[in-house]
């Protein structure tokens, strides 16, 4: 791996490394369930880098896997452990663990995924290999309290605050969180997926310091649509928005192999904004009555939201990439 690759770099995905993705790994996390896999391992298969470092945006778990070890290495505490001193027992979150590395009394909800309950299956190796890219268990009450805690100052100082959201490259990521524009609103947001029946999708309204949170223990799932609807009432009921008018008739094809058009109708000039299942942001542009066109030829077959914003209200709909 690069030397010059910094830790801000690792934080806000900009390292140019690539994911977990030689061929192999996901026979070894099944293959035996119940092995610990420690992060030296997992890194071996990370596959060739995909830029220079600092050069271009790019979501991979293998920053966080490395950032764990560098807060290991610096601090002389397991990652575990420093989790546990540094924010879980300060903040009273007791229902909330890293998997593997600790145990908890609370009884995880049982993962469903295509219709089956994976609840027998070990999960000792998918979550040690996840480690701290993403085998926290927690409640969604605990996750809210994290949230606005984190928001509010009780964790960070201001600068430290300044640096998680100052946001960058196409995903429009800080530290450890995302920048939306959803429904009008600024969304500082997360989400996230791990196989076996877990879907995750947090969201902080800077306006309102409101805080959602939805926990799903099956996939396929949609979280991140289920908050989008939360955020929907939260607006609707809270904050008094103008009514809906900007009568958008139909966007199609969808499902979709290459591009969608959106038939607008009193709106001249609209925002959008492509996200992910997990409430990643893709990529934004502009549409007008002669370039209606959104182009999904470069993405992988999957759900995607489209966020569709006049300058009164925003429409969010959802996209099958076939």
């Amino acid at each position: 791996m690069d030397s010059t690759i910094t830790v801000r770099q690792l934080l806000n995905h900009t390292s140019g490394l690539s994911d977990v993705n030689i061929a192999g790994y996901p026979d070894s996390m099944l293959a035996d369930p119940n092995r610990v896999f420690t992060p030296t391992e997992i890194i071996t298969w990370v596959g060739p880098p995909l830029s220079a470092p600092g050069t271009d945006w790019y979501y991979c778990n293998t920053n966080y896997l490395l950032a764990g070890m560098i807060a290991e290495s610096v601090s002389g505490q397991s990652f575990s452990q420093l989790l546990r001193d540094s924010i879980l027992t300060p903040l009273q979150l007791d229902s909330t663990y890293l998997a593997v590395y600790e145990s908890s009394s609370v009884v995880a909800a049982h993962p469903w995924q295509g219709g089956m309950d994976f609840s027998s299956t070990p999960r000792t190796s998918i979550n040690s290999a996840a480690w701290s890219a993403g085998a926290m268990y927690s409640t969604s009450g605990e996750m809210a309290q994290w949230y606005k805690s984190l928001m509010n100052g009780e964790v960070l100082n201001q600068n430290s605050l300044n640096e998680m959201t100052t946001f960058v490259g196409l995903g429009s990521y800080g530290v450890g969180i995302s920048e939306s524009t959803i429904l009008g609103r600024t969304i500082w947001q997360h989400g996230g997926t791990i196989w076996g029946g877990y879907n995750s999708s947090m969201m902080y309204d800077v306006q309102s310091g409101s805080v959602i949170c939805v926990l799903i223990n099956q996939l396929p799932a949609q979280a991140f649509q289920v908050a989008i609807q939360l955020l929907t009432d939260l607006v609707s009921n809270s904050v008094g928005f103008p009514e809906q008018n900007m009568k958008i008739t139909e966007i199609y094809p969808n499902p979709t192999s290459e591009k969608v058009k959106i038939d607008l109708k009193d709106a001249d000039v609209i925002f959008y904004e492509v996200n992910s299942n997990n409430g990643s942001k893709l990529f934004e542009g502009t549409l007008t009555k002669d370039e209606n066109e959104i182009s999904f030829s470069l993405l992988a077959q999957g759900v995607y939201f489209i966020t569709l914003k006049s300058s009164v209200q925003s429409e969010v709909f959802k996209v099958i990439r076939n």
